[in-house]
């Protein structure tokens, strides 16, 4: 077994590695919940301490002091507030296209028919399409992190009372995960 250069362990993954590669001098300490790295005198040259941190969720639903809770609440304040202005510029051009469209549709309901509905129909049919491109873009920035994921453990039955067949189709089970924020950066430091 060999040991690792204590200069090249810089932090808390470049400890990791060395653990898995079996590094003989770079142990995780049970006690402190840190990694300490020694040198060729089996002296801890770095001691590297992970930082600690929970979920704002988590602390917003059980904690039961209330200061927790207003600094994790404030955190998923500014946390939905940065995410709302990042929308924001979709939100004002997609009420701005949904206006006009709406005000194309009512020139179409006054105009007779005949050839100038007919223009207007396909410039209604165009704006129509620029709105779905600006609401798609819109869903974007407010749920980056939206996923369908399958469900692999069901299985889609169909049941047709007529035929008295009511075997599992092999048709996937999705479940939509609709989050603003993952885990990750909810994450509040503890000190």
């Amino acid at each position: 077994m060999r040991a690792a250069d204590p200069k090249t362990i810089t932090g808390i993954a470049a400890a990791a590695v060395a653990i898995k590669r079996k590094k003989i001098n770079v142990v995780l300490n049970l006690e402190t919940g840190a990694f300490d790295v020694k040198n060729a005198k089996g002296d801890i040259v770095k001691t590297l301490t992970p930082a600690k941190g929970s979920d704002a969720i988590y602390i917003v639903n059980k904690t039961e002091d209330a200061d927790d809770l207003k600094t994790a609440a404030g955190f998923l304040l500014d946390q939905r507030s940065a995410l709302a202005g990042q929308a924001a510029e979709f939100e004002t051009q997609f009420a701005e296209k949904q206006d006009e469209l709406l005000k194309a549709i009512e020139e179409w309901h006054e105009l007779n028919p005949g050839a100038s509905r007919r223009d207007l129909t396909v410039q209604i049919g165009r704006l129509q399409n620029e709105l779905s491109n600006l609401e798609n873009k819109l869903r974007a920035s407010q749920y980056k992190y939206r996923e369908a994921l399958p469900v692999d453990s069901i299985k889609r039955r169909t049941f047709a009372p007529h035929s008295f067949d009511d075997r599992v189709v092999p048709h996937p089970v999705y479940k939509l995960q609709a989050t603003q924020t993952p885990v990750g950066l909810r994450i509040m430091p503890i000190k």
